[in-house]
């Protein structure tokens, strides 16, 4: 899961620039989804679980790359994590199942 904290201003539609795992990374917000385009070309897009306003940000909670909000769920209010049933292969040490 991808926890990503924008400034509040922060609109659909409109690029910004930020930071994942220390890379440069360009963001837009599009319908239910942020998309990135890194330095070194890669793109990603990363399906919004959640977009909460926090004061001065909007944090955002994100699935793993390749996976769809379907294959979360939401225990309790404000609690997500994966589906012990879903498919994706979580990389070592990095677990949110349920």
């Amino acid at each position: 899961m991808l926890i990503l904290p924008m400034p509040a201003a922060f609109q659909k539609g409109e690029p910004a620039d930020c930071k994942i795992n220390k890379q440069l990374a360009r963001v837009t917000w599009v319908g239910n989804s942020l998309y990135f385009a890194f330095e070194d070309g890669r793109r990603e897009r990363r399906v919004i679980l959640s977009a909460v306003k926090e004061g001065a940000c909007i944090v955002f909670r994100c699935a793993h790359l390749g996976c769809e909000a379907s294959d979360y769920v939401e225990p309790m209010p404000g609690i997500i994590c994966m589906k012990p049933s879903s498919a994706y292969k979580v990389p070592s040490g990095d677990d949110d199942r349920c």
